[in-house]
C-alpha cells in the first residue's frame, strides 16, 4: 500500500456484539471512490444501517425494500467520435416502478423489456464523463442509483491506462 492511499475497511469490535462499527472511510462513498464490487458494498451499508433494529423490524424493512440496480453496457467506456457514443442503460427493478432518469441530454428513452424486472434503453452521449441518476418509485417508496460512464476514444482510453500503470 502506498503512503496516503485510502483503503476502505470496517471494524466490528467484539465488545459491541454486532451493534457498533468503525469505518476507515465513509461507507456511503463507494460509488464515487470506485470500491468494488458495488453490490457487496450496498449490502454491507444496508446491514450496518439495519443492525441496531429489532429482528422483526429488520426483516419487515428488508421485505418492503424497493430494489433498484442500474448500469450501462459497456460498463466503463464507450467509443467516442464525431457522433455521440452509443451505449445501453439497463435497469432492474419491479415492473410496476416508475422511472425518472437525469444526466442524459435530451433523455426521451425508448424502453425495451428483457425480463419481468429488467428494462434497457439505447442512449447516446457526447465525449466526457457522465453521471446518470436513475430513480424508481412505487407509491411512497422510492430509491435511486447513480451510474458512471466515461465516453472516450479507444486510443485515449488505452493511453490513460498505460500512463496509470
Amino acid at each position: 500500500m502506498a503512503a496516503g492511499e485510502r483503503v476502505p475497511a470496517l471494524i466490528a469490535p467484539a465488545a459491541a456484539r454486532g451493534r457498533g462499527y468503525y469505518a476507515t472511510l465513509p461507507l456511503t462513498e463507494f460509488p464515487e471512490n470506485g470500491y468494488g464490487p458495488g453490490a457487496a458494498w450496498e449490502r454491507l451499508v444496508e446491514r450496518v444501517a439495519l443492525a441496531p433494529l429489532p429482528e422483526e423490524t429488520r426483516q419487515r424493512t428488508l421485505r418492503e425494500k424497493l430494489v433498484l440496480r442500474a448500469w450501462t453496457e459497456p460498463r466503463v467506456w464507450a467509443e467516442g467520435g464525431p457522433l455521440p457514443a452509443r451505449a445501453e442503460l439497463i435497469v432492474e427493478c419491479p415492473k410496476e416502478a416508475r422511472l425518472a432518469i437525469s444526466g442524459i441530454p435530451g433523455a426521451k428513452l425508448d424502453w425495451q423489456t428483457d425480463t419481468e424486472s429488467r428494462r434497457r434503453a439505447a442512449i447516446r452521449l457526447p465525449e466526457g464523463q457522465h453521471r446518470i441518476l436513475v430513480q424508481a418509485k412505487i407509491g411512497e417508496r422510492q430509491t435511486r442509483a447513480a451510474v458512471l460512464l466515461t465516453v472516450t476514444s479507444r486510443e485515449r482510453w488505452y493511453r490513460k491506462c498505460w500512463i496509470a500503470t
